[in-house]
């Protein structure tokens, strides 16, 4: 970890930096579902997922597209912080276009993951743990290795997305 303004710099950051910066090729995911209807959002706000003694509350990062991984890792830190101290507005809640819920960091081996509604998609990122990982070499020859191994959970709406487009 890398300490920057106020977050640290961590899988959480890089992996919502790209999932950020996903959505902007697969706009379907950044989207919402309303009335029979999907609406999909240019911006990326997007919901944070954080643990406090009071439960789990998901605020929202603005225009996270725009911002670096060091920017993201700073915002993470910021609405957890006011969530855990019960410091949010209202506005820090409302219109979130995905989520990311990062239940890794309280161990948990797998990840999926509820939809925060009316959004269609949310990525689960479970904890990552060592494994023994079949390996290929430059080559073309296998081996057997341990590996830090991470498998991400996206959960979507087959009302909006179909498995192949959610997948890629």
């Amino acid at each position: 970890r890398v300490a920057t303004g106020q977050g640290r710099i961590s899988y959480l950051s890089f992996i919502s930096k790209a999932a950020v910066s996903a959505l902007g090729e697969y706009p379907d995911m950044n989207a919402t579902f309303q009335h029979e209807r999907i609406l999909q959002w240019d911006e990326v706000n997007l919901g944070v997922a954080v643990d406090t003694p009071a439960g789990l509350i998901v605020p929202v990062i603005r225009q996270a597209e725009g911002l670096t991984v060091e920017q993201i890792a700073d915002a993470i830190a910021q609405v957890a912080e006011r969530a855990r101290t019960r410091k949010l507005v209202p506005d820090d809640l409302r219109a979130g276009t995905f989520t990311i819920s990062n239940p890794g960091s309280v161990g948990a081996v797998s990840a999926p993951a509820i939809i925060n509604q009316p959004q269609v998609a949310i990525l689960g990122i479970p904890v990552i743990v060592k494994k023994v990982w079949v390996v290929s070499s430059p080559e073309g020859t296998e081996s057997v290795a341990i590996r830090p191994i991470l498998r991400l959970a996206v959960t979507f709406d087959h009302r909006a997305i179909d498995g192949a487009y959610a997948t890629r």
